[in-house]
């Protein structure tokens, strides 16, 4: 009996040590992309992400499952899910006396109808330096509507994003640039609002599955 009894203990510790080989889950993959405006949602996307086992991959626009950007493009015909809102304001250096800027004031600092600070106020002094994005930056075509069609003055300089237009107007008390709201600092005064637009997502089809539980959370 003993023997029986050590034969049946045997064969159940055999039974439990041996391995279940069952393959582990593949997570799946999205990829996704986000324009310079837009980085404070792809934060929050992948926090959605980490709670739904997915894993994200960044990439370029064309091939995006999920695209993030500011306003609503030109011409759009692919499905867009609103995440909230942003604005876009005009930036200038902290060591600026005056308050805010009047509408005309801001359209004419950035198409050189204002060139020196005297013209806004008579106690600043020096030429303005104007900062803008790339005509193509979602950012950018939101706050040329402030323009009313003018064209930049062409010696106004390009920021290659919202960490370089802040580095630029902290480190020039001539300088006054634009910046989503989002990404404003204390290194900055904001004098102008603007404009506000929608902050979207973009789905090359109609989201199902993942893709829509994604845009679920980031909509909560």
């Amino acid at each position: 009996m003993k023997k029986i009894l050590l034969s049946l203990l045997l064969l159940v510790t055999a039974c439990s040590a041996a391995p279940t080989n069952q393959p582990t889950p593949t997570p799946t993959v999205v990829k996704v992309y986000a324009t310079p405006a837009t980085q404070a949602w792809q934060t929050n996307l992948f926090d959605c992400a980490a709670k739904q086992s997915v894993a994200l991959t960044l990439t370029e626009p064309g091939s995006a499952d999920i695209l993030l950007r500011m306003g609503e493009p030109h011409n759009l015909s692919m499905p867009a899910f609103q995440l909230g809102w942003d604005e876009v304001v005009v930036v200038v250096n902290k060591s600026h006396s005056f308050g805010h800027l009047q509408t005309e004031q801001a359209a004419e600092l950035f198409t050189g109808e204002i060139s020196n600070w005297s013209q806004v106020n008579p106690a600043e002094t020096g030429a303005v330096q104007v900062w803008v994005f790339a005509a193509g930056d979602d950012a950018q075509q939101v706050f040329a509507k402030t323009l009313a069609g003018k064209p930049v003055v062409s010696s106004a300089r390009l920021a290659a994003g919202p960490e370089e237009m802040l580095q630029a107007i902290a480190n020039d008390p001539h300088a006054v640039g634009i910046l989503p709201r989002r990404w404003e600092t204390g290194n900055v005064s904001d004098v102008y609002v603007a404009a506000s637009a929608p902050v979207l997502a973009v789905t090359p089809s109609e989201p199902q599955g993942v893709i829509k539980d994604l845009l679920a959370c980031l909509q909560g």
